[in-house]
Order: C-alpha cells, then structure tokens, then sequence
C-alpha cells in the first residue's frame, strides 16, 4: 500500500489529536447579552424617559387642583355718587384660599376688610373685616365630570402607555440582540469547519509534495492538492470575514452601565456549542398564546386608547346637560360697626341651546371607539399568527435538524469511505476532496438549522413577552 492512501485514511485522527492548544475562555453567554441590552442599551435607556414625561404629564394636569391664595389691597379715591362734586375715599384688603375639587366643587376661604366710602356693589365690613367661608358647587353639568378631572385621568392613562411603549421597544431591542448573538455564534462554529477542512488540505499537499519528490505520484498531483488548499483559504478568508460582521454587529447592542459602548467580542468568548433543536412540549404554545394576548403591549396600548377616549366621550356627554349650581358662602363681620353673621347664597341655571361642540366631541369620540375596537381584533388576530409562526418555524427546524443530522453522518460515511477506496487505488483526489467538500457543506447547512431554531425561539420569546 502506497505512504499516500495511508496517510489520508488516518489524517482525520491526526488533525483530532493535532489541534491548536486550549485556552481558557469566557465565553459571551445569551443572559450575559440580554442583560446588558436592558440594563444600558441606549435606545432602551432613552425609551426608559418616557416615563418621566408621563409623570410629569400627570402633575401638569394635578396643577389644575393646587390650592390657590390671593391677596389684594387697593386704595380708592373718587367722586361720590350720592354726592356729586365731593370726593370720596375708601380703602379695600381682601385675602382668600380658593381650592377647586375633582368633583367639580370650588371651595374658598377669605376676609375682607373695606372702610371709607366704599362703592357699592362692594359692601363696607366692621373695623376688624368679614372672614367667611364658600362652596360653589355643580349639580348637573361638571359634578364629578369636567374637563381638568378628565384631563387628570387621562393623564393617568398615560403612565401604563408609557409603560407599554417601554417593554415594546426592550422586547424588541432583546430580540434583535439575541438574533444577532446567535449569528456570531453560527458563524464561529463555520469558521472552525473552514480551519479544519483548510488544515486537512495543507496535511494532504505536504504529503503529495512528497511523492511527488519520490516519484509515486505525478507532477500534476501537487497542483491539483495547491489548488484545493487555494480554494479553502478562500473559504476560511470569507467565514473570518463572517465572524468579523457578525462580531460587529453584535457590539451594537453591549454597553457600559456608564454608557461607554463595550469593544466587539472575540473568538474566545464564542458559546463552546449550539444546543441541538429539539420539540417543546405542547402547553407551551398554548400558554405562549395566553401570554401574548395578555401582555403585549400594542394591545395593552389599544385598551388604555380606549379608556382615554371613554373619558372624551363622558365629558361631552356631561358638558351637553345644563349648569345648575349652587353657592353658598357664610360669613362672620367683626369689630366696630360690624354686623355679625353674613351670607351669601345663590343658584345659578344655563342651558346650551345648539350644544354643537358637545355633541361634535361626543361623535368623534364614537367613531374612534369603533376603530379602536377594530384595530383592537386585528391586533390580537395578528399577535397570535406571530406566536404560530415562531412556533411553525420551531417544528420545522428541528425536522429539518434531524434530517440534516442524518445527511451529514452519511456525508461522513461517504468520505471514509471514498479514503478507503483511494487507498486501494480504485478513486481519485478529486474525488476525496469532493466528499470532504460535500460533509463541510452539510454540516454548514445543519448549522443554518441551529441558527434557525434559535432564531424561531427568540421570536416566541417575543411574540408572548417572554424574553
């Protein structure tokens, strides 16, 4: 038997024994990625503000209950009606605390201390003024529905939109992430396919190189082995330069808590193995579907939609019934020349006769329920075909996986066993190299699978917030 049939029968066990030296690795792991989208990622951190201003949305509109203090003092000097001609003087001080309610109520505090000739219809108090205290309060139109309580409640609203657009944008941001995490790690199982198979064809062309020298094999042989070794160089060149984009890609997502953006990851830190797909129990689809529809956040975001245009739709209900109020106002008029108890009461009715803005708001306000009723349907029918596609696109990877995982154990069988028969002088290197050629691809396409899966399990992450 020829030194050259040998060698490459026992090249493989060679190549397994002859490898490069571990290193110790760190590996970069799908939590550790994840982790460090949520926690500094900056589209994340940025999104994580719109909280803030729906916050501060809430305090702009609670503003409109602040407790409200007013002080006046003026000084009056004129010609006095009841004497033409004759000047008259008088002094008015008024202080007062005015507080308006959610339910529609305004509530008031003051004194007022007049002296001197004071005009009417302003009246003149004791030497040591009026204190009183005050309601004025709706009966129809704004008892506990007007516009700034409306306008606090949606304001309220706002917080789980807020909260909504939030875990929308972190789900996603988490999703791509992982996705491009899994690249890298698909494109680094190719690079080491491409570096065996190169080291198998520079192991072979050294041994032609040596028949050759000794006689045994033809000239043209070592320039068939050279151009294989050419050829898998490429190959090696373009899976480094996958490796390389896949690295870079994967740096966009990995941060500093400080916001410095981390360097690329590098080989060393590549996951030591893919899982291998395999089926998920059937609950989970159910559960993923269940989990989808309670809270995903466009349809979260739909629902509280709906609750801020109920409350537009209250409001212009309320504000077309008349204004029927009711004040009431107590007092006590102190000091010299003053009169002991005061009061001031009263009832106040108007009517809207057109009521075109009210019924213009109360329309407009329909018409957007209906639509975000519809869109509220289409939302979750579309929710749940994407939880059926992640988990469609699950079941067909792990088929296609095993049924790639057969091909590749019988591409191996075929490359022993075409070794075999060009020891035995019955085949060629063409051929040998054609079936060591076949087995890489092979196991390149079982590692597409892999990358597919992985990809098919982020999406059903995401798709039932999950992730």
């Amino acid at each position: 038997m020829d030194a050259l049939p040998v060698i490459c029968l026992i090249m493989p066990f060679l190549l397994a024994l002859g490898g490069e030296p571990q290193v110790p690795r760190k590996e970069l792991t799908l939590p550790g990625v994840l982790s460090r989208v949520e926690a500094a990622y900056p589209k994340v951190k940025g999104i994580a503000q719109e909280r803030q201003a729906a916050a501060g949305k809430l305090r702009e509109k609670q503003g409109a209950f602040d407790t409200t203090v007013s002080v006046g003092l003026e000084y009056l000097s004129y010609n006095s009606a009841s004497s033409r001609g004759k000047n008259a003087e008088a002094s008015i001080s008024t202080a007062t605390v005015e507080m308006a309610m959610r339910s529609g109520a305004k509530l008031l505090v003051g004194r007022d201390a007049n002296s001197g000739l004071v005009k009417s219809p302003i009246s003149s108090t004791g030497s040591d003024g009026t204190i009183y205290a005050g309601i004025k309060l709706p009966l129809l139109r704004g008892a506990g529905v007007n516009d700034k309580s409306i306008a606090e409640l949606q304001a309220k609203l706002g917080l789980p939109l807020a909260d909504a657009a939030i875990t929308q944008v972190i789900v996603a941001s988490k999703a791509a992430a992982g996705g491009a995490y899994w690249e890298w790690a698909a494109a680094g199982r190719k690079l080491t396919v491409a570096r065996d198979l190169l080291a198998l064809a520079v192991l072979r062309a050294k041994q032609i190189a040596r028949e050759v020298e000794l006689g045994a094999q033809p000239p043209i042989a070592i320039t068939e082995a050279e151009q294989e070794v050419r050829r898998r160089e490429a190959g090696l060149n373009k899976a480094e330069r996958d490796v390389q984009k896949a690295s870079i890609k994967l740096a966009g997502y990995l941060w500093q808590d400080d916001g410095t953006p981390l360097p690329p990851p590098i080989a060393e830190q590549l996951p030591s193995e893919m899982p291998a797909p395999a089926f998920l129990d059937a609950a989970r689809l159910q559960m993923s579907r269940e989990g989808a529809l309670a809270k995903r956040p466009e349809i979260l975001a739909i629902a509280l939609q709906l609750g801020a245009v109920s409350l537009d739709e209250r409001l212009a209900l309320n504000d077309g019934r008349p204004d029927l109020s009711l004040v009431l106002q107590p007092g006590q008029d102190m000091g010299r020349l003053g009169i002991g108890e005061t009061l001031k009461a009263g009832i106040n009715f108007s009517v809207p006769l057109g009521r075109w803005d009210a019924s213009g708001r109360r329309d407009t306000a329909r018409a957007k329920t209906i639509k975000l009723t519809q869109d509220r349907e289409l939302t979750k029918r579309q929710v749940l075909l994407e939880v059926d596609d992640a988990w469609s696109a699950i079941l067909a990877a792990v088929e296609r996986f095993h049924a790639t995982d057969a091909e590749v154990a019988l591409a191996k069988q075929l490359e022993v066993g075409e070794r075999k028969r060009f020891a035995e002088g019955d085949s060629t290197l063409f051929l040998v190299n054609q079936r060591e050629r076949a087995t890489a691809e092979a196991i390149g396409r079982l590692i597409d699978i892999q990358l597919e899966y992985q990809q098919a399990l982020l999406a059903l992450d995401a798709a039932s917030i999950a992730l």
